[in-house]
């Protein structure tokens, strides 16, 4: 089968998700990007800044699209919410270990120890080291907003 000028195979599919190009990854899997795992404790630094993340158990051969942040749809027991989720390693905070958490949007509830799905719609931007927690805060508070549009839900 081909799309454009390359036929689509799962080697162009991963390309497209390790270049972080969810969207025609989307288009050539028929369905977006998933990454389906259980939800872990972090260091709550999401719930310090306003927005509780959860942070997922990613398996050491799972394909991770690049560090950045992602609009995407979040599978909560058959209940799909809006997302805003980010890969990476919090530079604003020094960390080392990378992170895959999603803060899930009109949603409030425990999370641990249950399998949830994120579809990791569309790239919002790549993952930075902000000046201080204010600004990223600020930016945090965009990227929700951009998400919401995105996905097309309204603010509650």
């Amino acid at each position: 089968m081909r799309r454009g000028r390359e036929p689509i195979s799962s080697s162009r599919i991963r390309r497209l998700v390790l270049l972080g190009q969810v969207r025609a990854a989307a288009q050539l899997l028929g369905r977006d990007y998933v990454i389906r795992s259980i939800v872990e404790h972090g260091a709550k630094r999401g719930r310090q800044l306003g927005f509780p993340t959860a942070n997922l158990r990613i398996a050491p051969n799972k394909l991770i699209p690049p560090n950045a942040i992602y609009a995407s749809r979040v599978d909560i027991d058959g209940q799909t919410y809006g997302g805003a989720t980010s890969i990476g390693f919090r530079p604003t905070f020094g960390g080392s270990t990378l992170t895959v958490e999603a803060f899930v949007l009109d949603f409030d509830g425990d999370l641990y120890e249950r399998l949830i799905t994120v579809w990791l719609v569309q790239r919002l931007r790549a993952e930075k080291r902000f000046a201080s927690v204010p600004a990223l805060q600020q930016q945090m508070a965009r990227d929700v907003d951009n998400a919401r549009r995105i996905l097309g839900i309204a603010h509650d």
